[in-house]
């Protein structure tokens, strides 16, 4: 009996130890899964391990919720929704295993998609977790390319809880890179949507200053927080955005904009432009990558547009059966298209003429009339939009006048560089032009091909006729048609400065191609350097300018302007200097209440509306018959924004213009 007694009490005890173990292990357990995460590269705790014993969040107790959980993880893909950065190319490096994607029933409908510059996107928290996902790159993305995305093992369980989102605007998307805004600055300051589409609608995208084009266009594509108030305006804010970027012919910032666009149909317009513009570059690349874009898209969009182009592609990409396969189906759905299909059958063999309809003339039927090699008449050309302009001119089967028209446009607008410029003018000028002739005939014909051909028999030339004083008559008729910035990059280098100083044309020569260098060189410090145009364009701090010199070149109103840069003047008789001037110098003045509006603005600490007011100033006018009040108001507002260096850029932009126009002017007839 006692035998048994011990043996039953051995019993007991080892039951007892059992049962300890198993909870001492389990509670080890426990603790492994609460501090346990999803292991990879792309990943990060949604706070830091400190905080993560936080009261929202609930720990799972028992196998019962983790096998339910686990369930549920299992099952989740059948509520996946791809989002549209990641595209075909980067999906086919990552399983669909790899990658957790979640729909609308797991994301607050508070949140919109946002991106940044590198097209990262805003991937939403996983529903009743703890985990967050960085952004993924499309650097990342490629160096990762190999590596497990996710890797869930049992052992490996995040916390559950729910959580909500922070609302996140798609009006705030955009790049980040600046070159002229300073850090911190705020765009959008308590300003509304109502009143940032009112002052998006007035701005004049045309005014005649390069750098304040470059400056508006910053402005337009910087990531920052959107305007505040409803968000029923948001789309009509981008689209907004959008537009005047792309009549800024900032074609570049344009499409880097559009490939962050959500992935919704409401964009879909601009998609196509970028369609447009690639298949317009008739090369094999850009072909492929538009014709991606239309495989992608018109597989959710029912769009006309993008059937059209989907067929296009087709027979671009060789596919001619199926292309007529889905021509027929498309009009047989009621397309009333007829361009479209006039010029399907000729791209296919089928008919040799085709007619097309001006009036419904879309740019796709030009990439179209292109393909088939047919010369497309210019009026064709300039029914497009003038942000077409630069990738139409890849097309080749386009008359000279019209090729001539396009740079031209390009050239004034200061969107076509100095090299471009002239390798479109070689390209199409004639250089069998009688320079005498052709000289004297400049102030009356001067027009786009008459300015590719000067160009080019300039380049040519090889006579031993000085061309001085025609070269500098035709600066000064360029710089009268607002072109000043322009002619002065194109015709300085055909000027040869005389061997003696004492003639007649030396000074004038030497300091157009001394302006030339400057400007064009963005040379801003001049150390141990007297020259009076040096000194002047430098626009630096602390420098004095001789009050004589700027009334030898008539610049004698930059006084105040000098005034906010610290730069002072060596004082002169002002009396004598005006009863001395022999030149009066027409200036445009501005309306004195866009003046108090600038000032408003500016005291507001309103960037947008300040940048509305200084277009509405400039407007389209010659650059250099800009009054100096008008300037000082400008560089004013500017510099009270932080602007300092943006000012200085506009600023030499106007003296610049203003100088050349001056001492030119001798040489006009």
């Amino acid at each position: 009996m006692k035998h048994l007694q011990t043996n039953t009490l051995k019993s007991l005890i080892f039951v007892i130890s059992l049962i300890c173990y198993n909870l001492i292990s389990f509670s080890i357990s426990s603790q492994d899964i609460k501090n346990s995460g999803i292991v990879t590269e792309t990943i990060s705790p949604l706070m830091p391990p400190s905080q993560s014993d936080n009261n929202n969040f609930t720990t799972l107790n028992n196998n019962q919720e983790i096998n339910s959980f686990l369930e549920k993880l299992e099952n989740s893909d059948n509520k996946a929704m791809n989002f549209p950065s990641l595209n075909k190319s980067q999906n086919e490096n990552i399983s669909t295993s790899d990658v957790i994607i979640f729909n609308e029933d797991n994301i607050s409908k508070e949140v919109n998609v946002f991106n940044d510059n590198y097209s990262d996107q805003l991937l939403q928290e996983f529903s009743n977790n703890n985990v967050t996902f960085d952004n993924l790159s499309e650097s990342e993305l490629d160096t990762n390319e190999n590596s497990q995305v996710v890797e869930l093992q049992s052992s490996s369980i995040p916390n559950v809880s729910t959580s909500k989102l922070a609302s996140v605007k798609i009006s705030s998307l955009g790049l980040e890179d600046t070159k002229f805004l300073p850090n911190g600055i705020i765009i959008w300051n308590d300003v509304s949507f109502e009143r940032a589409l009112y002052l998006l609608e007035k701005i004049d995208f045309r005014a005649n200053s390069s750098v304040l084009k470059e400056l508006l266009n910053e402005v337009l594509s910087i990531s920052q927080d959107p305007p505040i108030g409803e968000t029923s305006l948001e789309i009509e804010f981008i689209n907004k955005k959008l537009e005047l970027i792309a009549n800024l012919h900032q074609l570049e910032t344009l499409y880097a904009l559009i490939d962050l666009l959500p992935d919704d149909t409401i964009f879909d317009h601009w998609r196509a432009l970028r369609v447009e513009h690639l298949l317009l570059k008739g090369e094999f690349e850009s072909d492929s990558f538009a014709c991606k874009i239309v495989n992608d898209i018109s597989v959710e969009n029912e769009d006309e547009f993008w059937k059209k182009a989907q067929i296009f592609c087709q027979i671009i990409l060789g596919n001619e059966d199926d292309a007529i396969f889905d021509a027929e189906l498309l009009r047989a759905s009621g397309s009333q298209d007829n361009n479209f299909f006039n010029l399907l059958y000729s791209l296919i063999g089928q008919k040799e003429d085709f007619i097309i309809e001006e009036d419904k003339l879309e740019l796709l039927h030009i990439i179209m009339m292109d393909q088939i090699r047919n010369i497309i008449p210019s009026e064709f050309i300039f029914k497009t939009p003038q942000y077409n302009y630069s990738v139409l001119l890849n097309i080749e089967n386009i008359q000279a006048e019209a090729k001539s028209l396009l740079i031209d446009n390009l050239v004034e607008n200061q969107i076509m560089s100095k090299t471009e410029t002239q390798f479109y003018y070689d390209l199409i000028g004639d250089n069998s032009l009688n320079i005498n002739e052709g000289f004297q005939n400049t102030g009356i014909n001067l027009g786009p091909q008459l300015r590719a051909d000067f160009w080019k028999t300039l380049n040519n030339y090889t006579g031993e006729n000085n061309l001085n004083n025609y070269i500098l008559n035709l600066i000064n008729i360029e710089a009268n048609n607002g072109r000043p910035i322009q002619a002065l990059k194109l015709y300085s280098e055909f000027l040869i400065l005389p061997e003696k100083e004492t003639d007649p044309n030396y000074s004038t020569i030497k300091d157009v191609k001394l302006i030339n260098k400057i400007y064009n060189n963005s040379i801003e410090s001049f150390d141990g350097e007297d020259s009076f145009i040096l000194t002047l364009l430098s626009l630096m701090p602390n420098k004095e300018i001789n009050i004589n010199m700027l009334s030898k070149y008539n610049i004698e109103d930059l006084i105040p302007i000098l005034d906010l840069f610290n730069i002072s003047i060596q004082e002169g008789d002002y009396i004598e200097l005006y009863l001395k001037k022999n030149k009066t110098f027409e200036s445009v003045e501005s309306d004195i209440l866009l003046k108090l509006a600038l000032k408003k603005a500016s005291e507001e600490n309103n960037l947008l509306e300040a940048l509305t007011i200084q277009s509405l100033l400039i407007k389209d006018l010659n650059i250099s018959l800009i009054s100096s009040n008008t300037v000082y108001e400008i560089v004013k507002s500017l510099n009270s924004f932080g602007l300092t260096e943006i000012s200085r850029d506009f600023t030499r932009e106007w003296i610049v213009s203003k100088i050349i126009t001056n001492i030119t002017e001798d040489y006009s007839k």
